[in-house]
């Protein structure tokens, strides 16, 4: 009760005073121990405090990282629905979050209030909520990170010609490439159904991202495709589906992706690609999923020039292939 009472204090005096640089590190600092409290209430208190620090500009590169992290891995598990509507009972600067929430859904939309309506930490949250797309440990965060990505990959000041994006990528936390965010995406595709806000959510996304990635890929009319396949997407989602209409989704969704190789027409890139995608299916344990990128992984080697890649690739996947299984040996 005393550590509840002592962060909403801190939380209001943060709001209220101009405290200076030396009080705001003291806070930051004392926060480090309490973010391994697992009591939800002070789980709830620490996420309003997070954001009432991001709010007036307290924080930076280094004070947010941990911060961040700790509201995306409590926000696993909260209702999509909250950042469909973005409600609050919010009174004066609308950061106060909705007491008969749980613990996913006070974090899951404390991080979508920072991302749309408090631009300066833009900057903390860009690139780096980039970092828990592509690690497989925040895979129950991504209904709450993806819709967060999409808003900052929109923004005209993320754009590829305001602020290219793979400059910034050896400096996040944890390693990515723009090959680890295309196999991901990708993978958040393979069943509709199965995932209905992720795969609608990832095209968004690609479709943004795809500039950062080539320049070939600034085209309107790739990203015309992707729109088309993004509306598909969310059709099939709220639609019954059987394994014929899943199966010429897939092959759409292929189809695609060699045209976007053909574009980008670069055999790093596509080499990368292949990388970036074995790694995905060892690692991989959703079947669907699995096997979508096993048949996207075949599409990615044929248009790969690198003969020694091709051979060892194939042999590995052919290694990882479970034979017993009439899906994987199709």
């Amino acid at each position: 009760v005393q550590r509840i009472a002592a962060l909403v204090v801190t939380k209001h005096l943060i709001g209220c005073k101009a405290l200076s640089d030396d009080i705001i590190s003291g806070i930051v600092r004392l926060l480090t121990p309490v973010l391994h409290d697992s009591n939800t209430r002070v789980i709830r208190s620490v996420a309003q405090l997070i954001l009432e620090l991001c709010h007036q500009g307290h924080l930076d590169q280094t004070s947010a990282s941990p911060l961040l992290t700790y509201l995306v891995k409590h926000s696993a598990g909260a209702g999509t629905n909250l950042l469909n509507n973005g409600t609050t009972n919010s009174g004066g600067n609308g950061l106060t979050l909705m007491a008969e929430e749980t613990v996913g859904d006070t974090c899951s939309r404390a991080l979508y209030l920072l991302t749309t309506t408090v631009p300066c930490s833009h900057p903390l949250l860009w690139p780096r909520l980039l970092t828990f797309l592509v690690n497989p440990d925040y895979e129950s965060s991504l209904p709450t990170v993806l819709p967060c990505i999409v808003h900052l990959v929109t923004q005209p000041h993320h754009s590829p010609d305001v602020l290219p994006l793979l400059p910034l990528l050896p400096s996040l936390p944890y390693c990515v490439s723009t090959q680890q965010l295309l196999t991901r995406l990708l993978g958040m595709c393979a069943d509709p159904a199965s995932h209905p806000f992720l795969g609608g959510c990832a095209l968004n996304v690609l479709a943004h991202l795809g500039g950062h990635m080539s320049s070939s890929l600034l085209d309107l009319e790739w990203k015309e495709q992707v729109e088309q396949l993004r509306r598909t997407c969310v059709s099939l989602a709220s639609t019954e589906q059987d394994s014929t209409s899943l199966q010429i989704w897939q092959d759409t969704v292929r189809e695609f992706l060699g045209l976007t190789l053909a574009a980008i027409a670069d055999n790093s890139f596509t080499n990368s690609l292949v990388s970036a995608m074995l790694s995905e299916v060892t690692c991989d344990s959703e079947s669907e999923r699995r096997l979508f990128l096993l048949s996207c992984l075949g599409v990615a080697l044929k248009h790969s020039e690198d003969t020694r890649l091709i051979t060892d690739t194939l042999n590995t996947v052919l290694h990882l292939t479970n034979h017993r299984n009439p899906l994987e040996q199709a």
